[in-house]
């Protein structure tokens, strides 16, 4: 008998990233590997090895490469394509999110805080301390669906977070989710996968508005970032649909009452759709090019 060939570095952190996520594209585990092409080998020969599962496109763990990497676990089933290709989904957003943004995926986050009850969320993200539930809303999507995600939100606090990021595959479905925060302090609606690029450079963008406007200080009121004599000024450029709320019923309640000007700053191409949300609010366009495009 030979000797049995021992698995690599790169081997080892795919299987260590399976166990984590579960599914990845086939074309994804590149991202491990590094070498063109070189990965197409690597899960061929794991694959003969018993190691992982090709299915169509994706590979998954197979128990023997789960043992290798936690010992005692068993592998859950991936159920069908459905499951399949929104775990692969949430895999891609691990590798463009991790260098700015903790990032666990549900399965691990569940199992963390013994959660037994089912939730849509795929990931959980965090920064500073600060932690969001992730969803993934597809194009085709339908209202008593769109329906159970809004009540499954609203429940988040069990889990122990008060904030999320839905990100939308189109405005259809953007426009179906609505604009309710659903109770939380904080709820990002983002197109998918641009909003990625807005997730990870939010602070920076933050950064800039202030420095556009040195005469004002942080706001501690939840519709507004900055103030500075008679006016606010509230940065619109991530959605987030909570402060949205709180802006609204200031312009509607209380504006007139206390005199005070409000600004929204947002990119151009959310200028039209704030103005006719708003009417009252004045809008500051900063240019997109800020937002370094990246592939996800």
């Amino acid at each position: 008998m030979g000797r049995q060939k021992e698995l690599t570095d790169r081997d080892k952190e795919l299987l260590s990233l399976l166990a984590r996520c579960r599914v990845l594209e086939i074309d994804d585990v590149a991202r491990v590997y590094g070498v063109k092409d070189y990965h197409r080998a690597r899960v061929r020969e794991l694959n003969e090895r018993g190691y992982l599962l090709r299915r169509k496109g994706y590979v998954e763990i197979a128990q023997k490469g789960l043992q290798k990497v936690v010992p005692g676990a068993k592998v859950t089933p991936v159920r069908d394509d459905k499951q399949r290709s929104k775990l692969a989904e949430f895999a891609r957003m691990h590798f463009a999110l991790k260098d700015n943004w903790e990032f666990v995926f549900a399965g691990e986050y569940k199992r963390q805080i013994q959660a037994v009850s089912f939730a849509r969320f795929g990931a959980v993200i965090a920064r500073d301390g600060v932690w969001y539930a992730v969803y993934l809303l597809p194009s085709a999507v339908r209202d008593t669906n769109v329906k159970k995600l809004r009540q499954e939100i609203g429940g988040l606090p069990r889990y122990g977070i008060t904030r999320a990021v839905v990100f939308h595959a189109g405005e259809k479905a953007a426009l179906q989710f609505g604009d309710n925060p659903c109770g939380l302090k904080s709820l990002l609606l983002l197109p998918y996968p641009d909003g990625l690029d807005i997730l990870n450079q939010r602070d920076d963008i933050y950064s800039f508005i202030r420095s556009k406007y040195p005469r004002f200080s942080p706001c501690g009121r939840p519709f507004a970032d900055l103030e500075h004599g008679g006016a606010y000024i509230s940065i619109l450029v991530d959605n987030d649909l909570a402060k949205q709320k709180y802006l609204r019923d200031y312009l509607e309640r209380v504006q007139e009452m206390e005199g005070r000007t409000c600004v929204g700053v947002c990119l151009s191409n959310q200028k039209e759709q704030l103005a006719e949300a708003f009417p009252r609010l004045k809008l500051v366009v900063i240019p997109e090019k800020l937002i370094n495009r990246r592939a996800v």
